[in-house]
């Protein structure tokens, strides 16, 4: 045991001996500096790629909170990074490289004879082979593993991982929801998509619906959302009667939305004792699926005080070169200050050059509108009201 010691130390010592010629020593530093550095940069460039894409992902998978701001993701990942990941991983790898490479070269100058041919030549072999990979490798593995670093960090930032990871998400908003066999149809789909992991939130009015416990309880099982709009804070009492949600959204990965006067029942689709219901559903896509997007996380955040704002939402909208038609997102509701809806369409009414087209269930409209409406007839624009046509 001490014998092997001293053998160790008197290498050492070989080793690290002042070398004999300068320029010898200086061309197989070079050497070392490519053999060992620069042909390890292709397997340092592969592994910072997975190494950060593995990191960030993780931390973004953990960190999906409303309570979290997204900027977290980019802080969590760089420092996982810098102080932990590439510093360990790559020296790892490294060691088993460099570690293997070297242990072949000069097992392979041992058995070839080589190394006693550099005592021959009165060239210290410890001085002339060991001292320039261990200088070499002092100096060249902490660049390798700032490369990594900037290479994980670069590419996988905070804004990048939402184009990594496809977040899909279904968010449904309606009035009715009924237990019947049109509302059991949605749950078994809503169902199914949790389970498949899509993040699935549902609002509906408290006075509108049917859902019962066992309805809710299968959705929140499978993951689900659900939320009521208003319930009352005591059975049968109901302080604010008035104010319920009326709104039929949905909206699909942030990128396909759907609105109108649709809700989900049975009677919508099959009509009741009076007859078959005449309502619409209109399909959108394009950057007026934000508008409905914004909406619903509006009334989300009302409902369960979660803000859910973040970009994964709001995805990069589809755009239509050949199409040319302007839509706009209009929601207002005794919270907001202004009646929106009611200023725009009583504008577009008394604006119009050529004709009005007017369909709704319940014709009941208020001062303004009626207003708009005597306005636009005296200008003698054509108006129809339903099916039927008349000219005021």
């Amino acid at each position: 045991m001490l014998r092997k010691l001293g053998d160790y130390l008197i290498l050492m010592y070989q080793a690290f001996s002042k070398p004999d010629k300068a320029l010898v020593f200086r061309k197989r530093l070079l050497h070392e500096f490519y053999n060992l550095g620069f042909t390890s940069i292709s397997i340092v460039l592969i592994l910072s790629v997975f190494v950060g894409a593995v990191a960030t992902i993780l931390v973004a998978y953990n960190t999906d909170s409303p309570l979290l701001p997204e900027k977290l993701i980019g802080f969590s990942a760089r420092q996982m990074i810098v102080l932990e990941f590439s510093p360990t991983i790559i020296s790892l790898i490294l060691a088993g490289k460099l570690g293997s490479q070297i242990a072949s070269e000069l097992g392979t100058m041992r058995v070839t004879q080589q190394i006693d041919a550099l005592k021959v030549m009165g060239i210290n072999p410890a001085n002339y082979l060991i001292l320039p990979k261990i200088i070499s490798g002092l100096l060249f593995i902490p660049v390798l593993i700032v490369f990594s670093i900037v290479i994980e960090i670069q590419n996988f930032s905070a804004q990048s991982i939402n184009r990594i990871i496809v977040f899909h998400s279904i968010h449904i908003e309606f009035y009715i929801i009924s237990n019947d066999s049109t509302g059991n149809r949605l749950r078994e789909i809503l169902v199914r998509k949790a389970k498949e992991g899509v993040r699935v939130r549902v609002i509906y009015d408290y006075w509108g619906s049917t859902i019962d416990k066992k309805y809710r309880k299968s959705l929140k099982d499978a993951g689900v959302r659900v939320h009521s709009f208003f319930p009352p804070k005591f059975p049968f009492i109901l302080r604010h009667v008035n104010y319920r949600n009326h709104r039929k959204i949905v909206v699909i990965d942030g990128k396909v939305g759907y609105t109108g006067g649709v809700n989900i029942a049975d009677r919508y689709l099959l009509g009741n004792n009076f007859g078959l219901w005449r309502d619409t559903m209109a399909r959108f896509e394009g950057s007026v699926v934000h508008g409905l997007q914004e909406t619903f996380l509006g009334d989300w955040y009302f409902i369960d005080h979660m803000k859910h704002q973040k970009p994964r939402y709001f995805p990069e909208p589809v755009v239509f070169n050949e199409c040319r038609n302007f839509v706009q997102i209009a929601d207002c509701g005794p919270d907001t200050q202004y009646k929106t809806i009611l200023q725009g369409v009583s504008f577009l009414i008394t604006t119009a050059q050529k004709y009005v087209y007017i369909q709704t269930p319940y014709f009941m409209p208020p001062v303004e509108l009626e207003n708009a409406l005597k306005i636009s007839a005296l200008r003698k624009v054509g108006r129809n009201y339903c099916n039927k046509r008349y000219y005021l």
